[in-house]
């Protein structure tokens, strides 16, 4: 069975259609649905030429590129969310569970408390006051507003120009020539040293860059400021 024969096939059956069991393809799709609250796979509603007032769950991927019409009730996206130039609020919005593309998004979205993996915010214009955490890799380069509530980036920060960046729990470092950005940060009571992919203790990192004076020389600056913060 195709993922598009999964959607209601009349304009009868659409009208009373809760819940899309796997992937809705929606764009081209001619029928409202306009009891719908639940797409349980992926999400592409680019094209769709109808509102969806009910839809309070997507389970997979979100691509809202394109969708022309509000989604208020709107409060959890399972997978990626691509927000890119989407033109209206997402009031309800308190997760995202996976990665999230907002360049050129024009609305805020202040009820987003978690982004589960990667956050692209370079390009997105509005605050997150809400936001405490970010489960992977964080991309704040050209992002002007601070995070004050955000406890905690699972994964590597790439900080650059990102002026923001008094936390307690966080050091900020600086770039090697291939563009990794360094940081320290702390979790569960341990300075862990993060670029790229790696991920390390203090004693860890010193032993993985041993050999790589440009990189040690920037863990060395770390564990400097490391000890500044202790005392």
């Amino acid at each position: 069975m195709t993922l598009f024969a999964a959607l209601p096939e009349t304009a009868e059956e659409a009208a009373t259609c809760t819940s899309i069991g796997g992937w809705a393809f929606l764009s081209g799709y001619k029928h409202p649905l306009p009891a719908l609250t639940t797409i349980v796979g992926e999400a592409d509603l680019s094209g769709y030429p109808h509102p969806l007032p009910a839809l309070t769950k997507i389970g997979g991927l979100a691509d809202l590129c394109g969708y022309e019409h509000s989604l208020p009730a709107l409060t959890t996206i399972g997978g990626e969310a691509d927000l890119r130039d989407y033109k209206h609020p997402l009031p309800a919005l308190t997760s995202i569970r996976c990665g999230v593309e907002m360049d050129g998004s024009p609305h805020s979205l202040p009820a987003l408390p978690s982004i589960g993996r990667w956050a692209y915010l370079r390009g997105y214009e509005h605050p997150l006051p809400s936001l405490t955490i970010i489960g992977w890799e964080a991309y704040l380069r050209g992002y002007e507003h601070p995070l004050p509530a955000l406890k905690r980036i699972g994964g590597s920060a790439y900080l650059w120009d990102y002026k923001h960046t008094n936390w307690p729990w966080l050091i900020n470092g600086r770039a090697d020539r291939r563009g990794y950005w360094f940081t320290a940060m702390l979790e569960d009571g341990q300075w862990r040293i993060k670029a790229g992919c790696r991920n390390y203790s203090v004693a860890e990192a010193l032993v993985h860059w041993a050999y790589n004076p440009e990189c040690l020389e920037i863990v060395q600056e770390l564990i400097a400021k490391i000890e500044e913060r202790k005392s």
